[in-house]
């Protein structure tokens, strides 16, 4: 196993953490879909996946972590020139990029929440803005508390709330090259 993956993974057990989740877009993937992505344009969307999220999911899957996707692509954004025939967005496109990133075992390990408060009649609800609807169904899903979820965002305000709103320990990623392990070391070394 590559060094840095093992260091990430030791920090990660000292912190507690017992699962992992990525934004999707600039995050997991160093590129945007923006609700909008053909479905002709799926594979070099997933040819963009973040070499080191590739390279994290299977050690944090070996070392039993959960593992989580919380995007803001949702399939309710279908509506006018967006189609399902022509588009591919929400818990689909994520199921299509661990699917394609990884073996079988791992993919299906995954809980995706793809929702968008935008695109609902309750998401103006508070626990429904920003990504606490997802950290919150995170949470429930894996059975833990808030504190022993990761998650890595590229968005200054979502990282903030999921940390201060909803005490999940949050990392910040650089938008213009997705998820680093670095990123992971950085924000766990204190």
């Amino acid at each position: 196993m590559n060094p840095v993956v093992e260091e990430c993974i030791r920090l990660l057990r000292r912190d507690h953490i017992k699962v992992v989740a990525f934004d999707m877009d600039q995050t997991a993937v160093a590129m945007l879909s923006r609700g909008r992505l053909r479905r002709n344009d799926l594979q070099f969307y997933i040819s963009k996946a973040s070499p080191a999220f590739s390279e994290l999911i299977p050690a944090l899957f070996d070392y039993g972590f959960g593992l989580a996707i919380a995007t803001h692509s949702d399939e309710a954004e279908f509506s006018g020139d967006v189609k399902r025939e022509t588009h591919i967005l929400g818990s689909e496109l994520a199921k299509a990029l661990v699917d394609t990133t990884f073996s079988a075992l791992i993919a299906r390990s995954f809980f995706i929440v793809a929702y968008n408060p935008r695109w609902h009649f309750d998401g103006m609800e508070e626990n429904k803005k920003i990504k606490r609807h997802h950290m919150e169904e995170i949470k429930s899903h894996f059975g833990v508390d808030a504190k022993e979820i990761l998650f890595f965002d590229d968005t200054e305000i979502v990282v903030e709330d999921c940390n201060k709103t909803c005490g999940v320990r949050t990392i910040a990623v650089d938008p213009s090259e997705a998820f680093q392990l670095s990123d992971l070391l950085n924000g766990l070394i204190r």
